[in-house]
């Protein structure tokens, strides 16, 4: 009986304490991750409510169709774009110039496996749409992972496991995942460039230290090789991986020219430091631009008209523009104070941007303490250098968000959440030691307890039941838009103000309206389209605008007659009309003939199940 009793405490202790303790411990973290991804994935999502989202989405569809980087969302300004560098237009695949190619490419695979769109009865999610969340959420673990090295390496374990567990439970990071935007890919990549420059200042300390530069390193350090080789091949490591950053979103350059400022002042081999980071990132963002300057006549397509938003007239309305991107009145000083009230904007906004982490804003405190190791203490400067460039990056492009969402799509915040955390956790651990409450095990419990409930306190109320639509109405209906696809053949353009919707949902070709309604017969008239238009699509973007500002004096007061639900407008040819979901104000779909009469569009439900109901 002892020795039974004996063996069933050494049981305890080895699952408590012992070899097994690790094991343990992972696999239950492991099992509360998969929960709370589930969650998210299953009962928060309800599909993308961003159009950036499902303009990418619908690019990567044309990739796994084996069509290349093309577009079912043509642009009138990309077909003026092609017709003034008098570039051939294609007969059939409409060449994409917007988008960053990599978020497209590695979507491809989910959106291949989950087979064609269509929606079940009851069914309002797209399954591609949650194939690219679940893409989505091993790019954000993955990241963790490299993360949770990455901190190792710099501090400890126990510093590595907190700050990763975190970075878990931070609201922010799973949004994002939700959102169906590339932030969390460019998350991974951007923890693996972090990773490799640490490698890299490793290196060049090591190099220090033998040239009797600075004093041995501490016998707890990591043993790294003191070659110029392994310093420059992490550097080039770096370059790559900031190039992919880049292939994601244009504004991350600007991360990337933190990153040769952070070289340039800090090693001391900096003129071979700064040429291996421009080889290494010119390499990997070469073969795009060429690609691009094939297919458009530009370097950049229609992408590097987004700088100039909010200057002389809206992203949204150059898009629309069949006679070029109007910027003759445009003067330097209109960047400046652009870039201003950008850098204002953005340190107003510092907290939501770090997702209201207070833990990541002490980064900023910490930025006052020393910290033993010389390899902390760069990457932490590193990391200011490349944050505020990216703070100049993005002020300069616009941040530009969906109110509907709280998702900005061009907020890189997010990047730097992690590792701002960490350095905020070893800032805060550091003054704890400090106390005589730190030598005991209550008093660090306490600590962390704190600290977690800080971290994950949105978490926790975004995963509490809410009384929200199984839908994303207004302005998405995804089984109406959808049936759009089944009206049309594959030759013919549907005209819209949600060309993007159209586009991924209806898997179908669709015109953004220009902005003079004389354009949008013109260009089908012209033969400026790969096919000929079939209908116009009117949805709540343009019907639900204020009746003066929006629809009689603004930016669609050519299509007034229409979004009134008049299809007798001079030289308009679809005379025929349907609401799709029978709500004067929603969607109106306008034919040449009475295509829905064979397949009738899905009608509402009177009442839209709510979030974690059961779907009739």
């Amino acid at each position: 009986m002892a020795s039974s009793t004996g063996s069933i405490q050494g049981l305890v202790h080895s699952l408590e304490q012992g070899r097994f303790a690790p094991l343990v411990r992972g696999f239950v973290i492991a099992v509360v991750i998969l929960a709370v991804a589930l969650i998210y994935l299953g009962w928060k999502f309800r599909g993308f409510v961003i159009p950036e989202a499902m303009d990418q989405a619908q690019v990567a569809r044309e990739i796994a169709d084996g069509h290349g980087w093309s577009t079912n969302y043509i642009r009138p300004l990309a077909v003026w774009q092609l017709e003034r560098n008098k570039i051939p237009l294609p007969p059939d695949h409409f060449p994409d110039t917007f988008n960053a190619p990599l978020p497209p490419l590695v979507n491809a695979l989910p959106v291949k496996l989950a087979g064609a769109m269509e929606f079940k009865q009851g069914e309002y999610v797209a399954p591609a749409e949650r194939f690219i969340v679940a893409v989505s959420m091993l790019c954000f673990l993955g990241a963790v992972g490299i993360q949770y090295f990455l901190l190792r390496r710099l501090f400890d374990a126990r510093l590595a496991f907190w700050g990763s567990l975190l970075t878990l439970v931070s609201d922010l990071c799973w949004q994002y995942t939700l959102s169906g935007l590339p932030q969390m890919l460019m998350l991974l990549l951007f923890s693996a460039a972090l990773y490799t420059l640490v490698r890299a200042i490793e290196s060049h300390l090591a190099i220090e230290r033998l040239e009797g530069r600075l004093a041995p390193a501490s016998p707890d350090d990591p043993a790294v090789p003191a070659s110029g080789g392994a310093f420059l091949g992490w550097l080039g490591a770096t370059g790559v991986f900031l190039g992919l950053l880049t292939l994601s979103h244009g504004v991350a350059a600007w991360i990337f020219a933190g990153t040769l400022a952070f070289s340039a002042v800090y090693f001391r081999r900096r003129g071979a430091a700064v040429l291996v980071l421009l080889v290494a990132f010119a390499l990997v963002c070469a073969p795009w631009i060429v690609h691009m300057y094939r297919v458009s006549g530009s370097a950049t397509g229609i992408a590097n008209y987004a700088l100039f938003d909010g200057l002389n007239g809206t992203t949204a309305t150059r898009m629309r523009s069949t006679e070029g991107p109007g910027l003759e009145n445009l003067e330097i000083r209109f960047f400046r104070t652009k870039i201003q009230d950008g850098i204002v904007a953005q340190f107003s906004r510092l907290s939501d941007s770090l997702g209201g982490n207070l833990i990541a804003l002490v980064f900023f405190a910490c930025l006052l303490h020393p910290f033993r190791r010389p390899e902390v203490n760069a990457l932490r400067l590193a990391v200011l250098v490349m944050w505020g460039s990216a703070v100049v990056g993005m002020s300069l492009l616009g941040v530009t968000s969906d109110p509907s969402a709280g998702m900005n799509v061009n907020q890189f915040g997010v990047l730097f959440l992690p590792i701002m955390l960490a350095f905020g956790l070893a800032f805060v651990l550091v003054i704890f030691s400090r106390r005589e409450a730190s030598a005991s095990s209550v008093g660090r419990l306490f600590l962390f307890s704190i600290l977690f409930l800080v971290s994950s306190f949105s978490m926790i109320f975004t995963l509490l039941p809410r009384n929200t639509p199984a839908y994303q109405y207004p302005p998405y209906f995804q089984p109406a838009i959808n049936r759009l696809g089944g009206w049309t053949k594959d030759s013919e353009i549907i005209g819209s103000d949600m060309p993007w919707a159209v586009a991924w949902y209806a898997d179908h070709k669709s015109l953004l309206i220009p902005n003079k309604f004389k354009d949008f017969m013109g260009l089908s008239d012209n033969a400026k389209l790969p096919g000929t238009l079939s209908g116009l699509f009117l949805t709540p973007i343009s019907r639900n605008m204020p009746l003066f500002s929006g629809v009689l004096k603004g930016e669609y007061s050519d299509y007034q007659q229409l979004i009134f639900g008049r299809s007798d407008a001079p030289f308009f040819p679809f005379h025929e009309g349907i609401l799709l979901m029978g709500d004067p104000t929603s969607y109106i779909f306008y034919s040449d003939t009475r295509r829905w009469e064979k397949t009738p569009p899905p009608a509402v439900p009177a009442a839209a199940p709510k979030e974690g109901e059961k779907k009739e």
